[in-house]
């Protein structure tokens, strides 16, 4: 009885039927159609005519060689047979003419590398090593290695870090020497997002690759878009590095975020150039930030602190980047806190919102930020903070809005939670300091405080009794008659209607 997978019979030396075939069917369409459309077209109208049948043959060749080969992928394979569609696979990498088909070669020996035998995997590996020199299909082969390196030996993790190694150096070196010429050449080699992955992983299983990434990553004789490549394959492994390696890398990734280092390029002096350093020096940034908020929570208690307090100073850097990603990965560091650190980070986060920093930007997230943390006040830091805020909101003198809408976010994020919580003598303090004259709805000088005011008044009601409701509903009524913008008044409405609600609700019980 004939074996049920004699449709795969293929012989060694035949096995490029597929390809060749196809390569061969191109050529003699191209011949045949010279022939019939030499009488009817000049030359030069010839030549584009068969580049164009040539191609669209070859797509067409392409498209079946696919499908043959996405048949193979899913047939269930013997092990006798499988090897020989291994090697027809691994000799149509190394050997065939078409680029197209190399890669498709990659493709499917990857995607045929869970079925297979670890000989049958170590002999793809082999393969995919001696072929990630060329630049030709150099970033399939690196993105396929990556795939198999979870299940490699350490022989092979140490051979491919090596190769990896090598080939980063030399497309490093080759983006240097044609750094001048960048903006006019699209062909520059630059390392993709394979080569990056594939670091990462042997990151996460070789000490000396885990090392080695960090040492390129603050290597100032590299520059930035040499050092993104690093940045992005410690963004790939950080999650799923174990504690002690979070704990070794947090500050060699930390150093990049407040790094303003700009002597590590010899190119520097030329205006251009600089503008494409600082792109990548921000996406360096960009990875780091976000490889240091993965492993934050791994972070032991004096490395947190270390890592918390160097994002504060960097709040109050010169560079707006480095503050605004400072802050961000502070905002996003802080959901994954304890209660402790809560309490400690929004101590300094007042004291550096309301006294220290002077950008509007990082007023505007350090702000946000306290109304994050407020959930977790008790009530005496909660009116401390309060009662700041307040006096910032109504003595601030800079002509921009952004902090007066910080601050209004905070405040209103923070009534909100708190509210029930407070103590009716704080409410009451709330209230007339609501309604004073410095920061009251018709007596402040800028629009936005009165409506601010407005609004946490609207938040207060649930919490009033009648005499606190009939007082403030009155001041509500006279602030949205005597307001002249009318903007502000329409957007009193909608507290003024709260407190009719429940002014009518206690009058009525």
């Amino acid at each position: 009885m004939a074996p049920a997978t004699s449709a795969l019979r293929v012989n060694t030396p035949d096995c490029f039927h597929l390809f060749d075939q196809g390569a061969r069917d191109c050529s003699k369409a191209a011949k045949r159609r010279k022939k019939e459309t030499h009488t009817k077209k000049e030359e030069e109208e010839e030549e584009e005519e068969e580049e164009k049948y040539v191609n669209n043959d070859r797509r067409h060749c392409y498209g079946k060689i696919d499908d043959r080969l996405h048949i193979l992928k899913c047939l269930c394979i013997p092990g006798k047979t499988s090897n020989i569609v291994v090697d027809c696979l691994q000799n149509g990498l190394a050997y065939h003419f078409d680029v197209y088909l190399r890669k498709a070669c990659v493709a499917y020996l990857c995607a045929l590398a869970p079925r297979l035998s670890q000989d049958q995997i170590d002999s793809v590996f082999a393969a995919l090593m001696d072929n990630l020199s060329d630049n030709e299909i150099d970033f399939k082969c690196a993105d396929a290695l990556g795939k198999l390196v979870w299940s490699a030996s350490c022989k092979q993790l140490e051979q491919a870090f090596n190769t990896l190694k090598c080939s980063l150096s030399r497309i490093g070196y080759a983006c240097e020497t044609t750094y001048k010429t960048e903006k006019n050449n699209n062909n520059n080699k630059i390392a993709p997002s394979s080569y990056e992955s594939t670091l990462g992983v042997i990151a996460i299983k070789s000490k000396k690759a885990f090392c080695y990434v960090l040492e390129e990553l603050n290597n100032n004789k590299n520059g930035w878009r040499v050092r993104l490549w690093y940045a992005n394959a410690c963004k790939q492994a950080a999650m799923h590095w174990n504690e002690d390696q979070c704990n070794n890398a947090y500050q060699p990734i930390l150093h990049n975020i407040n790094n303003n280092n700009n002597n590590n390029n010899n190119n520097n002096n030329n205006n251009n150039n600089n503008n494409y350093e600082d792109d990548y020096k921000k996406r360096v940034r960009t990875s780091c930030a976000c490889a240091l908020q993965i492993i934050a929570s791994q972070l032991k208690p004096e490395a947190l602190k270390y890592v918390l307090q160097t994002l504060l100073d960097g709040l109050d850097c010169v560079d707006k980047d480095v503050r605004c990603l400072c802050a961000k990965s502070l905002s996003n560091i802080a959901k994954q806190l304890q209660l402790q650190w809560h309490l400690q980070l929004q101590r300094q986060l007042f004291v550096g919102a309301i006294t220290k920093y002077k950008r509007m930007r990082v007023y505007h997230f350090c702000a946000k930020l306290i109304g994050m943390f407020a959930t977790k006040w008790s009530e005496l830091q909660f009116n401390e903070v309060f009662t700041c805020l307040l006096h910032k909101l109504a003595t601030h003198k800079e002509k921009s809005s952004s902090f007066l809408c910080a601050c209004a976010t905070t405040l209103h994020v923070a009534l909100h939670s708190l509210h029930l919580r407070l103590t009716d003598a704080s409410v009451e303090t709330i209230l007339c300091k609501l309604r004073s004259r410095q920061t009251g709805l018709a007596h402040a000088k800028r629009r936005h405080v009165r409506y601010v005011s407005a609004q946490l008044l609207g938040v207060m009601a649930p919490r009033l009794n009648a005499k606190q409701l009939y007082n403030i509903f009155f001041c509500l009524h006279e602030a949205s008659s005597n307001e002249t913008n009318e903007q502000v008044r329409f957007l009193m409405h909608k507290p003024f209607k709260e407190y009719f609600y429940y002014y009518h609700h206690h009058h009525h019980h």
